[in-house]
């Protein structure tokens, strides 16, 4: 937030440049936001430098392809807006990494995901994962006339 043009700040209170204020006619004064600072358009984009530049700090190297992938050698981590995804083998290098990111950042552990944007995450029997749509599966069979009788 700037100070308009012909005002300035001075032991707490908003003043004219010019210094014409004296006691007798100064007087408080309000700066009216015409935009929450959250809502500005590059709050996201500001969000997004700073969690990259914690990430890089791990150790991480941001994807070529996709700006919102990561990578570490054994953790895969992912960014939707304000949702992270991570994936790694070894519960306990992840519960290291969610300690260390939390003195940096507020999050929250959601524990395993089951849903994520419309997926499925599922870990089969041989450790891999599986990702549905069976919601969109559902909207293609419907929309093509393939449901069974």
């Amino acid at each position: 937030m700037r100070i308009p043009a012909g005002f300035h700040i001075s032991d707490h209170s908003l003043s004219f440049s010019d210094g014409k204020w004296t006691n007798s006619n100064k007087r408080d004064h309000v700066l009216k936001l015409k935009k929450n600072l959250y809502g500005l358009k590059q709050a996201g984009s500001n969000w997004f430098c700073t969690l990259r530049e914690g990430l890089l700090t791990h150790r991480f190297m941001q994807s070529k392809i996709n700006p919102c992938l990561f990578l570490r050698k054994d953790v895969i981590f992912v960014v939707y807006i304000d949702d992270c995804l991570l994936f790694m083998c070894k519960p306990e290098t992840l519960d290291k990494l969610i300690s260390s990111l939390q003195q940096e950042f507020m999050l929250t552990d959601e524990g395993d995901v089951s849903t994520f944007l419309g997926l499925d995450v599922r870990c089969n029997e041989r450790g891999h994962l599986e990702l549905m749509q069976p919601g969109l599966i559902r909207k293609i069979i419907e929309e093509c006339g393939l449901e069974s009788k």
